[in-house]
């Protein structure tokens, strides 16, 4: 059986701009909106694929980031 992490790692689906994230600490539900990027496309929310808690954030606001970068963890 191979052992799941303790954190789960949201991630930037395209190259954005983030305009919010939520703060370490915060506790989430899956589903529930932990960032918004504004990409060329429009707004994009990024939701919680488990519940927990914010463990911390790898970019902040008004940051620019990449496909693939990470944004927030969570801690579960």
């Amino acid at each position: 059986m191979i052992p799941l992490p303790p954190f789960r790692l949201v991630t930037a689906p395209s190259d954005a701009r983030v305009t919010s994230v939520a703060r370490p600490g915060d506790v989430v539900a899956a589903g529930d909106v932990v960032a918004v990027l504004e990409a060329t496309r429009g707004t994009v929310p990024l939701v919680a694929p488990v519940r927990g808690r914010i463990g911390g954030a790898l970019a902040g606001e008004h940051e620019s980031v990449a496909s693939g970068d990470g944004i927030v963890w969570i801690e579960r």
